[in-house]
């Protein structure tokens, strides 16, 4: 059994013994609880996350019931938190990330989902998990959830993609997790504008410029290899016309504009963060440290780009485009919204952010291709380690490998980016 001393050395000081006992109460819904065990692993997979560690808690006790009967518990917990080395919490601004999730979970979805219930819809959106504590002032954060392995839920991996029928799945659910968002923004426009000020852009921002720059430009080399030797030359003509224009400031200038359909949106739709509930066909989605308000197409291609299988992206796109826009507007409709959104203007604003596809997904899409031994190891990094350098961003020599990226890229360029 670990202590909770030594629990909070591990997660973070701020993880108190009060903090813990709040969760056992909240999550057993017992009295005078008193711990028997408490188990602790890691919950990640090596490559999966570097912006936090992950914790996982298997807590057992007792406590009284509301019939004052003693009665046995389990609670299970992951949490997050800032990961040993300062170097790692300085060099990928953790501080950022964590303060984004946090608020997330504490004051944008709380809205949201009030909003979604006043409505009454009959599937209400359930895939965000369970926030049970959290505490951020840029040096302690941690942030603590259900952990939804024990109701069945399992991850999916990053290396493999999505067949059509799992795609239009998720895809059903962000619509819902859209349309919520966009109704909620033309019935309380200036609420909306206060989760808008306070969701701070975390990647793409001016800011950030120096910080990024280095690393983009090293994505950018590996797409150019694939492509110059698994296409014909006008997809390298292509990207180097993308990547010569200053690809990152017109992706910051994108995500400032507000259309009609400006959303709360997930930000960071890659494989790890969808966790499927086979008997029951639930999903969850966690991690919100990139979550901003940007056009709901932001998510949209993320997911295509980075989760589906390129093959079912080539037969089936303009079914997966339609099959979102026709769920998003009955959904909207629902929630009591009428906007004059036809098929083709959400086709064009596809297009419109297709260059945020590139800018994000080739990260996403490079990360998905790495084996686990192709990760460095993260608290070994030294102060003032350039971002750029920490990795081992170089030429896929794995045909297979380098291949998919470049078919995901053809597609990319064929239907989004002409």
């Amino acid at each position: 059994m670990i202590s909770i001393d030594d629990l909070s050395k591990q997660i973070s000081s701020a993880f108190t013994e009060d903090v813990l006992y709040n969760i056992l109460k909240k999550e057993s819904g017992l009295s005078n609880i008193v711990i028997k065990d408490i188990k602790s692993s890691s919950a990640s997979k090596k490559g999966d996350s570097y912006l936090s560690n992950s914790t996982r808690l298997t807590i057992e006790g007792t406590g009284n019931n509301g019939s004052n009967v003693e009665s046995n518990f389990q609670v299970h917990v992951i949490v997050k938190s800032f990961p040993r080395s300062q170097a790692r919490v300085k060099l990928f601004r953790l501080m950022d990330f964590f303060k984004t999730e946090i608020h997330f979970y504490n004051k944008v979805w709380p809205k949201l989902y009030a909003f979604q219930k006043s409505k009454d819809l009959s599937q209400p959106y359930n895939s965000v998990p369970l926030c049970l504590a959290s505490y951020v002032d840029g040096e302690n954060d941690f942030i603590a959830l259900e952990d939804l392995s024990h109701r069945g839920f399992t991850g999916l991996d990053r290396g493999m993609g999505l067949d059509l029928d799992t795609t239009l799945f998720i895809l059903r659910n962000f619509a819902k997790f859209h349309a919520i968002s966009v109704a909620y923004r033309e019935q309380y426009p200036d609420e909306f504008h206060k989760l808008d000020e306070d969701l701070s852009e975390t990647y793409f921002d001016e800011k950030f410029r120096k910080w990024y720059r280095g690393t983009m430009e090293k994505f950018n080399n590996v797409v150019k290899d694939a492509v110059k030797k698994e296409l014909p030359s006008n997809y390298l003509k292509k990207i180097e016309e993308i990547t010569s224009e200053d690809l990152f400031g017109n992706i910051c200038k994108l995500l400032k504009q507000r259309t009609i359909f400006a959303a709360v949106t997930h930000g960071d739709c890659w494989p790890p963060n969808f966790l499927l509930q086979n008997d029951t066909q639930e999903l969850a989605v966690i991690d919100y440290q990139l979550a901003r308000v940007a056009s709901l197409t932001t998510d949209i291609l993320f997911l295509l780009n980075t989760c589906v299988d390129s093959t079912v992206l080539t037969k089936h796109w303009d079914l997966i485009l339609e099959d979102y826009y026709q769920n998003f507007i009955k959904i909207l409709e629902d929630l009591g919204t009428k906007l004059n959104i036809t098929f083709d203007m959400f086709k064009a604003e596809i297009k419109m952010f297709g260059l945020f596809a590139f800018g994000m997904c080739n990260e996403a899409l490079i990360w998905c291709l790495m084996d686990e031994g192709d990760v460095g190891d993260m608290d070994a990094l030294e102060d003032e380690t350039p971002l750029h350098e920490i990795w081992k961003i170089e030429p896929i020599t794995d045909i297979t490998k380098r291949k998919r990226l470049a078919d995901y890229l053809k597609h990319l360029i064929d239907h989004v980016l002409t």
